[in-house]
């Protein structure tokens, strides 16, 4: 009778457990993957006084956003410094997180170290907030000569239809220790080798700092093919690109990720990603509708951005209050380009205060699975007795 009583003791806390999970969706765990994630970082030949700038990648095994903290620890911490406080991440991506190194005057030459954990956000009252999902390794060697390389890593003029605007994308990568400088110019060439179009811009790097320019030209050139140099640091860059009939390139784009949430105060955030697929460069724009129980109750419109090819953006992170006591939200969006939609998808989301069942399903399952086991081994000790 002593064992019958404690095994339904066990049979209520797994009960127990799965209610828990049932009621707090944010009880699952986040994780790291290796892939697509710095392991460790180095730096060698840091000058004294210097401003290093790094990046750190990190690619989530969740299938939504996660919010997460650096947390420098260490001797060289103090170094170290991001520019937010938080950070979000999207799913099934490689995310970059900037941040700068200054070593201070004063310092020694030799090998100081530091680490970066990598701690989630999450709402109160989660029982894993401060999680530390991620810990990376930060070894800063001082010392060594001061030197200047500055390298274009890539050099591209997007292909555009007559009429547009000439975008070009330009990855440069200051392999130095010293900080850097510089004015890079840009000439476009036609197919008779006559001079179209030029344009010049002065930009800053810190030692060891990779950095991505974007570039807009309003020139209006026809049909045909170009060629363009890029003269950088006594280097000549050379690459083509087409200019082609109006409506002739392909236009198509994605959403990445698409997240509603809303409290118990009727404070709504709505968080969109869209990627560009096609082979135009795109100017986009977000409409998003947000209902309940069949009557919509706002509709959002953001005038978005320009995203080139291959590249994401964020349309919208907009905070809403409702005079609403609904549980259950819809939401659907539709992003836009020259008023064609480019991609279309609805979900719906619920309040904090609401009862979701979309908790780690496999933890549930394995709670109710032990509950009919241990349901079964009474049953075959009374059969027997």
């Amino acid at each position: 009778m002593r064992d019958e009583t404690k095994l339904s003791f066990v049979i209520l806390l797994v009960i127990g457990g799965v209610l828990l999970l049932s009621f707090n969706p944010e009880l699952t765990g986040f994780s790291v993957s290796e892939e697509g994630s710095t392991e460790e970082i180095l730096i060698i030949d840091a000058q004294v006084g210097s401003v290093i700038a790094q990046s750190l990648l990190l690619q989530t095994n969740d299938d939504g956003l996660v919010s997460v903290e650096i947390l420098p620890s260490g001797e060289a911490s103090p170094w170290i410094s991001f520019d937010q406080d938080s950070y979000e991440l999207l799913p099934e991506v490689s995310n970059s997180i900037p941040f700068r190194i200054t070593v201070p005057y004063g310092v020694e030459e030799g090998e100081y170290r530091a680490k970066l954990a990598v701690t989630t956000v999450t709402n109160e009252g989660s029982a894993f907030s401060d999680q530390v999902i991620d810990y990376i390794e930060v070894d800063i060697v001082v010392g060594g000569e001061p030197f200047s390389s500055l390298v274009v890593d890539e050099f591209v003029i997007f292909p555009l239809e007559e009429g547009g605007n000439v975008y070009t994308q330009i990855a440069f990568s200051n392999e130095g220790n010293v900080e850097v400088e510089e004015t890079f110019v840009l000439e476009i060439y036609d197919a008779h080798g006559a001079l179209v179009a030029i344009d010049s811009a002065a930009l800053s790097f810190a030692a060891y700092e990779d950095q991505s320019f974007i570039g807009n030209l309003e020139e209006i050139l026809p049909q045909g093919t170009y060629s363009a140099q890029l003269f950088v640091d006594e280097e000549v860059y050379e690459t083509t690109f087409s200019v082609v009939e109006e409506g002739s390139l392909r236009r198509s784009g994605e959403l990445l990720l698409v997240e509603g949430s809303a409290d118990s105060e009727g404070i709504v955030e709505v968080q969109t990603y869209f990627q560009n697929t096609g082979e135009a460069v795109l100017d986009v724009s977000l409409i998003a509708t947000l209902s309940s129980e069949g009557q919509a109750l706002k509709v959002l419109q953001t005038v978005g951005g320009v995203v080139v090819p291959g590249d994401y953006i964020e349309l919208s992170k907009d905070y809403l209050s409702l005079a609403t006591d609904a549980g259950e939200y819809s939401l659907s969006v539709e992003v836009l380009s020259e008023n064609v939609v480019l991609a279309h998808e609805e979900q719906t989301f619920y309040s904090s205060n609401a009862v979701s069942l979309e908790a780690n399903f496999g933890v549930i399952f394995a709670l109710i699975f032990s509950v009919l086991l241990i349901s079964h081994y009474l049953l075959s000790r009374r059969k027997h007795e």
